[in-house]
């Protein structure tokens, strides 16, 4: 992804994002998935595994898992933390089944 593509999502509030991930929008899922959580991503693989071999692998495990049946789970974000925190949450409690 390019810094510029990267610099004009970083700028995008949380709504924002989430709308656009809503409308399946895969430069929003790059983004959301590969760059801006994806350090956090590691953090909790890391944690919950004690490896990080497969971390691409796992992320989009949980990518799959959020898409399902039209985004349901993302749907039901209710802005009252910032997304990344809500991730945060979701991750753990997916990684950890």
């Amino acid at each position: 992804m390019y810094d510029r593509r990267i610099a004009y999502f970083d700028s995008l509030p949380d709504r924002e994002l989430v709308r656009l991930l809503l409308a399946n929008d895969q430069e929003a899922v790059e983004y959301v998935f590969f760059h801006r959580c994806n350090a956090m991503f590691a953090h909790i693989i890391h944690s919950v595994f004690q490896s990080q071999g497969k971390k691409e692998e796992l992320i989009t495990e949980f990518y799959l898992y959020l898409c399902e049946n039209d985004w349901n789970r993302l749907r039901k974000f209710e802005f009252k933390s910032s997304l990344n925190t809500w991730l945060t949450v979701i991750a753990i409690r997916f990684f950890k089944k």
